[in-house]
């Protein structure tokens, strides 16, 4: 999240407080969603997810939109580029998958993507 946020000309906070658990197993903090984004397709106000992040998006580059936050501070937790089968996370779901929540579904939606994108390219001869 933080390269896309740079690469569409955001900025980040270069340190802040309060957002590293420590091994990133296990639940640290709720988010809030934004209602009718892709995120709240698998998540909702409330979630829990894991941080073990220094960093944070300051700036949000252009055409991003924020989709989640940190309830305590604001922090973004997560952003999408509208028009793009893109969303992108702060926290790490890699280590949440077993743990009951949308932490898979993010991973299931990322293949289904890929899998449309393949089919929708088939034929198309470049």
């Amino acid at each position: 999240m933080q390269l896309l946020n740079v690469y569409l000309g955001g900025t980040l906070h270069q340190e802040i407080e309060n957002h590293s658990q420590g091994l990133p197993i296990g639940y640290y903090h709720s988010i809030d969603v934004l209602e009718g984004s892709q995120l709240a397709d698998y998540f909702k106000t409330g979630d829990q997810i894991n941080s073990v992040h220094h960093q944070a998006i300051d700036q949000v580059g252009q055409g991003l939109i924020v989709t989640a936050r940190d309830p305590r501070d604001g922090i973004i937790e997560a952003m999408e580029l509208p028009g793009y089968p893109l969303l992108a996370v702060q926290w790490h779901p890699e280590f949440l998958i077993e743990e009951e929540g949308g932490d898979q579904s993010l991973f299931d939606d990322l293949v289904k993507k890929a899998e449309q994108e393949k089919n929708n390219s088939k034929g198309n001869v470049t």
